[in-house]
């Protein structure tokens, strides 16, 4: 998966949250409002751990609301 793909994939899932940027760095991922953006601008790589981790929520709120993939 090249960056592009990855940077897309972060964004929707924090867009399927609805969350800011702060709020999903801040309460899903542990980063600041800053580093998301620079994540989501591709001014730096988003590292696997933290993928991870937003791909894990994702999968969460997919269980919760009843589609499981």
């Amino acid at each position: 998966m090249d960056n592009t793909e990855r940077i897309k994939e972060f964004r929707a899932i924090r867009k399927k949250f609805k969350a800011s940027r702060g709020q999903f760095g801040t309460v899903f991922i542990g980063k600041s409002e800053a580093t998301v953006i620079n994540y989501e601008r591709g001014r730096t790589e988003i590292p696997e751990p933290v993928m991870r981790l937003a791909r894990t929520w994702e999968k969460f709120l997919d269980n919760m609301n009843g589609e499981i993939k």
